[in-house]
């Protein structure tokens, strides 16, 4: 249990540093650089929500909401996904 309980400050340590440094220079929250990494390097820069929402381990509503902040701020784009059909009609 000590060390678990050691790896999880060192995790919240560094998270928070990276956090800190990345607002600071890039004024990017740690959140947003996680998606646009991820998004970087799948093909074609682009991925559907729910395997977005796997890779960064956030849950779909929130990642939903953290896109749309993201696309508001013109960081990413999103389109609908032609093979979906719950979309159109």
């Amino acid at each position: 249990m000590a060390a678990w309980r050691t790896f999880l400050t060192a995790h919240a340590r560094v998270t928070a540093l990276l956090e800190d440094e990345l607002q600071r220079e890039r004024e990017l929250p740690l959140t947003w650089y996680d998606v646009l990494l991820h998004l970087r390097e799948s093909p074609e820069r682009r991925l559907r929500m729910t395997e977005l929402a796997a890779a960064v381990l956030l849950s779909k509503s929130g990642l939903t909401r953290l896109v749309d902040r993201m696309y508001a701020a013109g960081l990413v784009n999103r389109s609908p996904d032609g093979d979906d059909r719950r979309g159109g009609g």
